[in-house]
């Protein structure tokens, strides 16, 4: 199960939970129903502000199906952090359509009717601790730490209901599904994959049924891990990564456009590794995040084309590492 729950009650009205479990009412018309909610709001709603360039990337694929579906968005928190690959979002934000939030101060100045947000840190989020001190309206969208890429983008259809896009978040989403479907087992000689990255000295590797590892699976891959049922990505050491090496069919360095000289100071040993040997490492693409949270097909599409070996395939969403 996803972790949102949504119920009708009835034609008017439908109960939602968020990614804390926060019982928000959506209702076309304002009745009341004392049914308990925490946060009620009068739909489809407009004026709204996201949190993350992923859920960004979310309204633009619904705005493929339903023209100004982005209209309903007046800011995006952070904005002028990202690097944006969206050429609609950068016209829009060029245009001042869409306005870059940089605190709490401007935000509350633009009295949006949501502020859609995460869960950072888990056990204490930050921004919706701040968000309910100032009084502004939120949910906490967790695809985040969902371990299963259907299930990240199953979160879709969480903010499609606040803005009338349900229809169309089912149609992306039965999209996602058939692609998905299509690339079962579709590698060649399942190739063990060495996905890990290095933040400030610590080594993370993913985790055997972390969304990763999960599809690679799917695909008929092998991740390399230390653990084979964390759910998500896990301290390791370079001692690990030395002691693998040998195994490393393909490795996804998981930065922004790495070289092959840059992985390798972190990690000299994994030039022998098979991958390095082969030339299969590779890392992210510029439109990582976005093109592969709004579009996850391209992300699932690549990956597979990945473990096939298919070194001639273009990519968006995953980078060659250059050599």
């Amino acid at each position: 199960m996803v972790s949102f729950s949504y119920e009708k009650i009835d034609s008017n009205a439908s109960m939602v939970k968020d990614g804390i479990g926060r019982r928000l009412l959506l209702c076309r018309k304002d009745r009341e129903y004392n049914v308990g909610e925490e946060q009620k709001f009068i739909i489809p709603l407009s004026r709204t502000i996201v949190a993350a360039s992923t859920y960004m990337s979310w309204l633009c694929r619904l705005e493929e199906c339903r023209q100004g579906t982005i209209d309903c968005c007046m800011g995006v928190l952070g904005a002028q952090e990202v690097l944006w690959v969206l050429q609609d979002i950068k016209a829009r934000i060029n245009s001042k359509k869409l306005i870059p939030i940089d605190s709490m101060h401007h935000l509350a100045l633009l009295n949006p009717s949501i502020v859609f947000t995460y869960a950072f840190p888990r056990d204490s989020p930050r921004i919706p601790y701040l968000l309910k001190k100032i009084g502004i309206p939120y949910a906490v969208v967790d695809e985040w730490y969902e371990s299963d890429i259907l299930k990240r983008i199953e979160w879709l259809n969480f903010i499609a209901l606040f803005i009338d896009r349900k229809q169309e978040s089912e149609f992306v989403l039965d999209r996602v599904r058939e692609i998905y479907s299509q690339y079962k087992h579709t590698a060649s000689s399942s190739p063990n994959v060495l996905w890990l990255c290095d933040v400030k000295g610590q080594v993370y590797i993913t985790g055997g049924e972390s969304y990763v590892g999960g599809s690679i699976r799917h695909f008929g891959g092998k991740t390399l891990t230390p653990d084979e049922h964390a759910k998500g990505s896990l301290p390791s050491t370079r001692d690990w990564v030395a002691e693998k090496a040998t195994e490393a069919d393909i490795i996804v360095f998981t930065r922004i456009l790495p070289t092959a000289n840059y992985i390798l100071t972190l990690f000299p040993e994994l030039k022998e590794s098979p991958a390095f040997k082969n030339r299969e490492v590779y890392g992210f693409g510029l439109g990582y995040w976005q093109f592969g949270s709004g579009w996850p097909e391209k992300w699932i599409s690549e990956l597979a084309s990945i473990l096939a070996h298919k070194n001639d395939e273009e990519l968006q969403v995953f980078s060659r590492a250059r050599f």
